[in-house]
């Protein structure tokens, strides 16, 4: 009867901890609206927010930094190229790599252009899934 209780209790730890560890695997850091992003000190990294002008489909942005910010290029990148970006979805939390043109605008004039050479979508958190992975 006592080693019944006694593999009973460990059987009921192990389940403890197994529901403990699983509980930890899906952490989530939701980036609030004031906030949307980061970038590398080069900028060769950019995490943000996808726009896509609803007039012009060849105009994408990235907002990664608050419009009030005293970001050098002003939070937002107009990103080129844009045949990159099928498949995405105004809206989409993303990590791009490549590097800003400094002094250049895109044809719409709303943002400094930056030379996109890859992208990765984060779905709903700033954690990587396996399908971004």
């Amino acid at each position: 009867m006592i080693n019944m209780i006694k593999h009973g209790s460990i059987l009921v730890l192990f389940a403890a901890a197994a529901l403990l560890t699983l509980a930890g695997c899906t952490y989530r850091h939701d980036y609030p609206v004031g906030v949307p992003g980061w970038h590398s000190d080069d900028y060769s990294i950019v995490f943000g927010m996808l726009h896509e002008d609803p007039n012009d489909p060849e105009n994408w942005s990235i907002r990664y930094a608050p419009i009030d910010s005293t970001d050098e290029y002003g939070g937002q990148f107009a990103i080129e190229p844009v045949d990159r970006l099928v498949g995405y979805s105004d809206g989409d939390l993303v990590e791009i790599t490549g590097k800003p043109l400094p002094g250049s605008k895109n044809p719409a004039g709303t943002g400094s252009l930056y030379n996109m050479s890859g992208i990765r979508l984060w779905l709903n958190s700033a954690n990587p899934t396996l399908l971004t992975k």
